[in-house]
């Protein structure tokens, strides 16, 4: 995805979670992405962590409905 500008990346991170139904992705993205460029943060090592919030919270809300 060449020559996407920061708002349009924005758009389709957004459409893509909603379609793909990763709301932490969705959620956690931009917060995560800046925190990657602050501490230099390789696209890898925020894509993992990005994935790995989303797998916690879905393991949270398994968890949750399990016990109810």
């Amino acid at each position: 995805m060449r020559g996407l500008t920061e708002e349009a990346a924005a758009v389709a991170v957004d459409v893509a979670t909603r379609v793909l139904h990763l709301p932490t992705v969705r959620t956690s993205a931009d917060e995560l992405a800046a925190a990657a460029v602050r501490d230099r943060i390789t696209h890898r090592a925020y894509l993992a962590e990005l994935l790995s919030a989303e797998v916690d919270d879905r393991e949270g809300r398994r968890r949750e409905r399990r016990s109810r």
